[in-house]
């Protein structure tokens, strides 16, 4: 992986290799520039690009890889690559920022609030708490969540952990550990 790629670039590719390892539904595209994995879902936010290169001549097989909406992630500050995306006529939706925890280095403190609880997802009752949880805070459709979290759960791989956390014992928040 080169060096340019900022931390969250970086992670959010050994994410998605993850993934791809899963297989179904996710399937991926990878070359020395480029890598893509796509989800089968019909939205944007669940099928990813990822431009290793941006002077890469492999733009029309990235994009024909895709056979619906998909995120591209690469550097912000990038103007050459922006007007090459938009040469192509892809537009672009939303700027988004990330959040990245290095879970080695930080150094978790138990809450004095007696009211908040944090619980790991082990089975298919808290899969589906999770998945009410975090369609309602993306203000996505259950389907979509379920369809890309789902089997990312049931796959059992010990790199992803989901946790739901609890305010005076009402499912307040989701989240998933990488």
């Amino acid at each position: 992986m080169p060096a340019s790629l900022n931390d969250f670039t970086y992670s959010s590719f050994l994410i998605y290799q993850e993934l791809a390892k899963i297989g179904h539904p996710f399937v991926a595209y990878n070359n020395k520039d480029i890598w893509a994995l796509r989800s089968g879902i019909k939205n944007p936010y669940f099928n990813f690009l990822l431009i290793k290169n941006e002077s890469t001549s492999y733009w029309s097989e990235a994009i024909n890889f895709f056979d619906c909406p998909f995120e591209c992630t690469f550097e912000r500050d990038n103007h050459f690559f922006i007007e090459r995306c938009e040469s192509l006529g892809l537009t672009f939706g939303e700027n988004s920022a990330g959040m990245e925890l290095h879970l080695e280095t930080f150094h978790f403190q138990s809450s004095t609030d007696n009211n908040i609880s944090i619980q790991q997802v082990k089975n298919e009752v808290d899969i589906r708490q999770w998945i009410n949880i975090t369609a309602l805070g993306f203000r996505l459709s259950k389907s979509h969540i379920k369809d890309f979290f789902y089997p990312i759960f049931k796959s059992h791989n010990k790199k992803f952990k989901f946790s739901i956390c609890f305010f005076n014992q009402i499912p307040s928040a989701a989240s998933v550990f990488f």
